[in-house]
């Protein structure tokens, strides 16, 4: 008789909190600053006269990452409907 046991899984991470359990989310909205809280993540992001900035961080991980993106546009209008538009931006990670 011949006895055979299942084989065992390895043993795996274990899944996010935050995508299992987590119900929490909140956001304070003033307009041109916004943040955004869900468990261990926070967003923020701030948008006003052509600046731009994003950050998010995961306490439980401890990443932390942010962009800011500044530009400027301006628009000419000139003789017989011709128009002319300039912009400039800049990314900075």
């Amino acid at each position: 008789m011949k006895i055979t046991f299942p084989k065992t899984k390895k043993p795996g991470w274990l899944q996010n909190f935050d995508d299992v359990y987590c119900d929490y989310v909140s956001t304070l909205n003033l307009g041109v600053y916004k943040i955004k809280s869900s468990c261990s993540n926070l967003f923020g992001e701030f948008d006003f006269g052509g600046v731009k900035i994003n950050m998010q961080e995961n306490v439980e991980t401890g990443r932390y990452s942010s962009s800011a993106m500044v530009g400027a546009s301006k628009s000419f209008e000139g003789p017989a409907g011709t128009e002319l538009e300039v912009s400039i931006a800049t990314l900075v990670e």
